[in-house]
């Protein structure tokens, strides 16, 4: 009795895993194969398109070259067509040859009406003198450009037609060239191709799903981490790294893990990061000065803010243009980024302003690291369109406390970064501002 319960409940556990596995993999492979018709369905209604633009290229230039001359309406006892001094009413030889070697329905519009056409009814009667419809004659002969419409009727039959004006030597347009093909015929073409693949992917599907019996448990636990993993960028854990073990994998999975990692870099990046000039941007700032605040209440460690501002930006943008000022900041974020290398990181605050904070320094460690950054800022010079720019900085720099708020702390800096920017710019203030 005791085997049979076990035999039992191993069965159900594995009709359970199984199920598991197969579910998601019909899924995935679903979707993959829909991806996959729908991209080919795609070229192939890129090369029906390419194809039919070159048969109304092919039958135009044949018309200039055995009928020169322009084409054109003449009077008579009744309108004829001509192209050049040939008359082309009635004259289908060339289009139907053209049409037995290629397959397409041609039709040639003096103006927005039908001249020649190979489309027939089942009475052998050309559909001619039936004129465009409006959307055609604007897309055409107004705006001069050819188009490809894909399920457009003619006498209850779609077709994929391409339309291109028809030029005289003056540029004047003088009608248009329709080529077609019904769009069953490319539809039934498009199934044949696509029923091996359709047989390829449900025989790849079974194969997997009996193949992954054998690992079904090692691939839930996978499943589950991804799975963690994933929920947790998209609650905003952009810091948390995935299992190495996931990441060595040489399968599927450990290119979904690559993936995910990517696209997790990729929101870090764009969450925390500005964008022109690669430093952190105000919020992300914010939230890094917070922890360091919450680490000196819990260790009493020292810290330090400043905020700093290129002087006279705004004559930058003026004279050389908002491009050469783009470049000014980048240049001048790289020598702030290098200089806080190993004391903290540094912020785009706004503008051409930015907020450095520094980890375990005090006011005056921090003030040498940017008194050198300022140096080397005095002594560079951005190179845009063959002309120097040089730029100044000022800063404004507070040790931090815990005794104060964040953001009394900022205030503080951006009080000094305030006195030295109306006292003379171009320094590093670390001192209280005087009352004036």
């Amino acid at each position: 009795m005791k085997n049979t319960r076990e035999k039992e409940g191993q069965g159900s556990l594995t009709g359970k895993l199984l199920c598991m596995t197969i579910v998601p993999l019909v899924v995935l492979t679903v979707l993959i194969l829909l991806y996959a018709i729908s991209r080919f369905s795609s070229a192939m209604f890129s090369e029906v398109e390419e194809n039919l633009q070159n048969v109304a290229e092919f039958t135009l230039d044949t018309y200039d070259r055995m009928y020169p001359g322009a084409y054109s309406m003449k009077s008579g006892d009744h309108l004829t067509f001509y192209k050049g001094e040939k008359l082309l009413d009635g004259d289908y030889e060339i289009l139907d040859q053209i049409k037995e070697e290629t397959g397409t329905e041609i039709t040639i519009f003096y103006q927005d009406t039908r001249i020649l056409t190979t489309i027939e009814d089942e009475n052998s009667t050309r559909f001619i003198g039936t004129g465009a419809n409006f959307q055609i004659q604007k897309d055409v002969l107004d705006a001069g450009t050819s188009h490809f419409y894909d399920g457009l009727t003619v006498h209850d039959i779609s077709y994929m037609v391409y339309y291109a004006p028809l030029y005289n030597e003056d540029q004047s347009i003088a009608g248009m060239i329709a080529v077609g093909k019904p769009t069953a015929a490319v539809m039934q073409k498009v199934y044949r191709m696509i029923l091996p693949m359709l047989v390829i992917a449900i025989a790849a599907m079974l194969l997997a799903a009996v193949i992954s019996i054998r690992y079904i448990r090692s691939l839930i636990l996978v499943i589950k981490e991804l799975q963690d993993f994933v929920s947790g960028v998209s609650h905003g854990k952009l810091s948390e790294n995935l299992s190495e073990n996931i990441l060595k994998r040489r399968d599927e999975f450990g290119q979904m893990g690559h993936a995910v990692v990517n696209m997790q870099r990729a929101l870090k990046k764009l969450v925390e990061q500005d964008v022109l000039t690669e430093t952190a941007n105000r919020r992300f700032g914010e939230k890094k000065l917070e922890e360091i605040w919450k680490k000196s209440e819990q260790s009493g460690m020292c810290f330090s803010v400043a905020i700093g501002d290129i002087d006279f930006f705004k004559k930058v943008n003026d004279t050389y243009g908002h491009e050469a000022g783009d470049e000014v900041l980048k240049n001048i974020a790289f020598i702030l980024k290098k200089n806080m290398v190993s004391h903290g990181f540094v912020a785009r605050w706004g503008g051409e302003e930015f907020l450095m904070v520094f980890a375990r320094e005090d006011l005056d460690a921090s003030a040498v690291v940017l008194e050198h950054a300022l140096e080397e800022i005095r002594g560079q010079a951005v190179e845009y369109n063959e002309q120097k720019i040089s730029v100044t900085m000022s800063f404004g720099v507070v040790e931090g406390s815990t005794d104060r708020p964040v953001n009394q702390i900022i205030k503080e800096a951006d009080d000094r970064l305030y006195y030295v920017k109306t006292h003379g710019r171009n320094r590093v203030w670390k001192n209280e501002v005087p009352m004036e």
